[in-house]
C-alpha cells in the first residue's frame, strides 16, 4: 500500500502549488507519516515553511514535540524538496484522535483472513484518502487528487 501511495503522491506532487501546500498534506497525511501518527495528529496550519500540526492529546504533543525533526525529514523527503523548514506540534482540543475508535474485525469469527491482493491494497489506499479527501477546502484540488487516484487504480487493475 505505501508503493501504491508514493506513486500516486508523485502524481500529485507535480500539480501541487508549492504556496500552498496544507491541502496536499492533509490529503496524504496518513501515507506521509504512517496510521499510528496520522490517527493521533493531522496537519492543520501552514506559514512560510512552517507547518502546525494538530494533536488531540497532550500526551502524544509532548512525545511528539521530540520527533519534529524525523517527521520534518520524512515530510520533505516525501515532498521531494526542502518544502518544510519547522514542525510544530499544537494541542488542540477540537481534534479528534481517531485511535479512539473501537477496533473491527474484518472477517466474521470462524471465517478464514484471505490474503490482500494488490487490487485490494490499492482500493484500501483510495478510501484512507477519502477522510482527508474531504477536508480539502479546495475544489479543484480535491477533484484533481481523486480522479488522479482513480486513474491510477484503473491502470494499476489492468497490469
Amino acid at each position: 500500500m505505501e508503493r501504491a501511495g508514493k506513486s500516486l503522491w508523485a502524481a500529485l506532487r507535480r500539480v501541487a502549488r508549492p504556496e500552498r501546500p496544507l491541502d496536499l498534506l492533509v490529503a496524504v497525511w496518513p501515507l506521509m507519516v504512517g496510521q499510528r501518527l496520522a490517527a493521533q495528529t493531522r496537519p492543520a496550519a501552514w506559514d512560510k515553511g512552517t507547518l502546525e500540526v494538530a494533536v488531540g492529546e497532550r500526551e502524544w504533543q509532548t512525545q511528539l514535540e521530540r520527533m519534529a525533526e524525523p517527521v520534518r525529514a520524512q515530510i520533505n523527503r516525501w515532498w521531494g524538496c526542502e518544502l518544510v523548514r519547522e514542525v510544530r506540534f499544537v494541542y488542540s482540543r477540537a481534534f479528534k484522535s481517531s485511535a479512539r475508535r473501537p477496533h473491527r474485525p474484518s472477517t466474521r469469527p470462524g471465517e478464514p483472513r484471505r490474503k490482500a491482493k494488490a487490487e485490494d491494497k490499492l482500493e484500501a489506499t483510495l478510501k484512507e484518502l477519502q477522510g482527508p479527501l474531504a477536508g480539502i477546502a479546495d475544489d479543484e484540488l480535491r477533484d484533481l487528487i481523486a480522479r488522479v487516484a482513480a486513474h491510477y487504480l484503473d491502470k494499476q487493475k489492468a497490469k
